[in-house]
C-alpha cells in the first residue's frame, strides 16, 4: 500500500524535527566547548577531544584527586599531538632544553620525552614534597642542586598549564549546567581538581583545609604538615559528600586537635 500525501508529510516532519534537534544539541555542546577554550586561551580541538573522552571514559564518580591526575596523564599519553596545545611550547623548551626538545622529530617523540617527567613531577608537587625532591626526580645531580632551578621552573611555568587543563572538567560542567538550567552539582573532587593542582594538594580534605586556613597565607608545604597533624582526628567522609561537608569535617578535626 502506498502512503498518502498526509502520511508522507508527517514522516518528513518527524525526520526534520529529529535532524534539527540533533543539530541543536551539537551546536550547544560546540558553543560551550568554544566558550571554555576561549576563556582559558586553549585550543578548541583540545577542549572538544577532552570533552569526548570525559563522556566516554572519565574516572568513576567516587574517584579521588590522584585517580583523576593519573587519568589525565593517560589521556595525554594517548593523544601526543595535543602536547603543544596543552602546554606552551616555550615552557617545555625552557624546562627540557631547546636542543633536546627539538631533537625529537615526531609528536610521539616529544610526548615520550616530556610526559613521563611531568607526570612524576606533578605527583611529587601534589604530594607536598620539597622542591629538592622534584629537582632530583628531574635528574639533576645532587652536587648541582643549587637553587633547584628546574623544579622552580616547573612550579612557575608548567604547573599553571596543568592546572588549567585539570580544571576543564569542572568548567565544562558549570558552563553546561548554567546554559541548561541544570541543578546537578559538580562533584567536589572535580570542582577542586584544578586548584589542588595549582596549589599542590593531593586530596579534597587538604583543599578544604586550605580554605579554612585561607586568611593565614600558608604555603603548600605548611598545608601538608598541618593536614598530617589533624588527620588522626579527621572523620571519614560519607558517600556523595558535599564540599560543605568536607569543610565541616576539617573544622571539627581542627577543634579536636587544638590543645
Amino acid at each position: 500500500a502506498e502512503l498518502n500525501l498526509s502520511e508522507t508529510a508527517s514522516i518528513r516532519t518527524k525526520k526534520c524535527s529529529w535532524y534539527f534537534r540533533l543539530q541543536s544539541d551539537e551546536t550547544e555542546e560546540s558553543l560551550i566547548e568554544g566558550q571554555v577554550a576561549a576563556s582559558l586561551g586553549l585550543s578548541v580541538d583540545l577542549v572538544q577531544r577532552l570533552s569526548i573522552a570525559l563522556a566516554n571514559s572519565q574516572p568513576d564518580a567516587d574517584a579521588n584527586i590522584p585517580e583523576w591526575r593519573k587519568w589525565f596523564f593517560r589521556w595525554l599519553m594517548a593523544n601526543p599531538d595535543l602536547l603543544e596545545k596543552a602546554f606552551r611550547k616555550q615552557n617545555l623548551t625552557e624546562l627540557f632544553g631547546n636542543s633536546a626538545y627539538n631533537a625529537c622529530d615526531s609528536e610521539q617523540g616529544k610526548a615520550d620525552l616530556v610526559l613521563p617527567v611531568l607526570r612524576t613531577l606533578t605527583r611529587l608537587w601534589m604530594k607536598g614534597r620539597p622542591l629538592r625532591d622534584l629537582e632530583l626526580a628531574f635528574g639533576t645531580d645532587t652536587a648541582k642542586l643549587n637553587f633547584c632551578e628546574n623544579a622552580r621552573r616547573f612550579a612557575i611555568r608548567i604547573v599553571p598549564d596543568i592546572s588549567y587543563l585539570f580544571g576543564l572538567p569542572a568548567l565544562l560542567r558549570e558552563r553546561s549546567r548554567s546554559r541548561r538550567d541544570d541543578q546537578i552539582v559538580t562533584p567536589p573532587v572535580v570542582a577542586q581538581l584544578g586548584q589542588c593542582t595549582r596549589i599542590g594538594l593531593n586530596s579534597l580534605e587538604q583543599a578544604a583545609l586550605n580554605q579554612v586556613l585561607g586568611s593565614a597565607e600558608v604555603s603548600r608545604r605548611q598545608i601538608h604538615r598541618r593536614y598530617a597533624q589533624i588527620k588522626p582526628r579527621l572523620e571519614l567522609g560519607s558517600k556523595n559528600e558535599t564540599w560543605d561537608g568536607v569543610v565541616a569535617r576539617i573544622q571539627r578535626a581542627i577543634i579536636h586537635h587544638t590543645p
